[in-house]
């Protein structure tokens, strides 16, 4: 599965432009594919749901998902859109990034959300998103 989401990521950039909602897809797909996806629809810290939650979220990276207003510190604090688009994202294909289109908010704190969880799962920080955030500046 792992290799051929990779082929089906290189075909596409052969033909589009890289976009921010398609490497979040990307990022989410192979995490699922390794077994080391973010929890995004309960609290790791109590488990009760956040599909519905509107009081704000957080993210535990440590943990491995998603925090609960009541179970976040504000240091974790992640707007409840960006973790409802990370879940919704997480269910996508590759090639339906074409059709979507995120608020500029929403691309920033995914991305920043993504790197953090990414560097926390594989233990140490990644040269490649060192490289891609000195070029997002």
């Amino acid at each position: 599965a792992v290799f051929e989401l990779l082929l089906q990521m290189y075909g596409i950039l052969a033909r589009e432009p890289p976009t921010g909602e398609r490497l979040r897809i990307f990022e989410l797909t192979l995490l699922r594919h390794v077994g080391l996806a973010p929890q995004l629809d309960a609290c790791v810290g109590c488990g009760r749901s956040v599909l519905m939650e509107t009081d704000g979220l957080g993210m535990d990276a440590l943990r491995g998902g998603v925090l609960c207003g009541g179970c976040k510190r504000p240091e974790q604090a992640v707007h409840t859109d960006t973790c409802q688009t990370m879940f919704e994202l997480g269910q996508l294909d590759l090639a339906a990034a074409s059709d979507i289109h995120l608020p500029s908010r929403i691309q920033a704190e995914l991305r920043s959300t993504m790197c953090d969880y990414l560097e926390h799962t594989v233990g140490r920080p990644l040269r490649s998103l060192q490289f891609i955030r000195k070029l997002s500046r």
